[in-house]
């Protein structure tokens, strides 16, 4: 909890999330700060381990390295997806593939080449690999972040 303000002596405390929903509403969050909120939010709530979070926020600075004017709602969708997909992994379950057409028509795209490069160096991070079902949904995201 975090205290908000304090009103006639009274203390009035927020949880992480409504905080993370008030500084991202005034806009006084940089785009790192969002992502490593977003991803705190996703800890606090015991969705994702704290080694996750770790490597969630790793990636969030190889992208940012990659490219610094990220959208913020697809680079925030792209670290969810892979947080949870960590997760999933660790619980060994696993998603359903992504559509094989919708994969090849992916790897036509122009930003294709230079999303598998990131999600290679992606890899060397991870805990541990991800099933092949997840890997189309990151490229996915990928490709919409880094365009």
């Amino acid at each position: 909890e975090y205290l908000l303000f304090e009103v006639y002596h009274r203390q009035i405390y927020i949880d992480q999330y409504t905080k993370y929903c008030i500084l991202r509403k005034e806009g006084v969050l940089s785009k790192a700060e969002d992502l490593y909120a977003r991803i705190d939010v996703l800890c606090g709530a015991g969705l994702i381990s704290g080694e996750d979070a770790d490597t969630c926020r790793e990636t969030v600075d190889m992208l940012l390295s990659e490219k610094e004017d990220v959208d913020e709602e697809r680079s925030g969708i792209f670290i969810t997806h892979l947080a949870m997909a960590l997760k999933r992994a660790q619980n060994g379950q696993t998603e359903t593939p992504i559509d094989a057409a919708v994969l090849e028509e992916l790897k036509e795209e122009p930003v294709y080449e230079k999303a598998a490069e990131f999600f290679a160096r992606m890899t060397e991070i991870l805990p541990e690999p991800l099933p092949d079902a997840e890997t189309g949904f990151i490229m996915d995201h990928l490709c919409n972040v880094l365009a």
